[in-house]
């Protein structure tokens, strides 16, 4: 991003979910990173519109007082360890990874919040895509 911003490239630049805007913005430097499009697979983890949203904060401050702002890979471990304990409780027989992804498939549609999750036709749980900006102080905005 650095090198892209001192040749003079100023067009749009998008970059995929696993990409930390934190690290892009230490690493390249807050001006490079201004502007890059991050597209973001979960809702924003620091969002206020959503039952998600509540649910997943208040765990957090139960489990984690002194963490103040939250990533969308907290998020993700978050809706992970719903999604197990939703497929575990399902769960016909001894658990292996097959009857954990048969009892996954089982399951259906779930909303978490007003995140949607559905196993049941492939193993990608959703198709939700938001994009989020790095703005001029290196936060992500969505």
């Amino acid at each position: 991003m650095a090198a892209l911003r001192k040749a003079g490239v100023r067009g749009h630049i998008y970059a995929l979910s696993y990409l930390p805007h934190g690290l892009l913005s230490t690493v390249a430097g807050q001006d490079a990173a201004r502007g890059v499009a991050i597209a973001q697979t979960y809702p924003n983890p620091m969002g206020n519109t959503m039952p998600l949203h509540r649910e997943f904060q208040t765990a957090m401050r139960q489990a984690h007082p002194k963490l103040a702002t939250y990533s969308a890979f907290h998020l993700e471990g978050y809706l992970s360890a719903r999604m197990a304990v939703e497929g575990l409780r399902r769960v016909q027989g001894a658990v292996r990874s097959q009857t954990l992804a048969e009892a996954l498939r089982r399951v259906g549609p779930v909303d978490m919040g007003g995140f949607r999750v559905n196993f049941s036709q492939s193993n990608a749980g959703s198709a939700f895509v938001d994009i989020g900006v790095i703005d001029a102080r290196g936060r992500l905005i969505y």
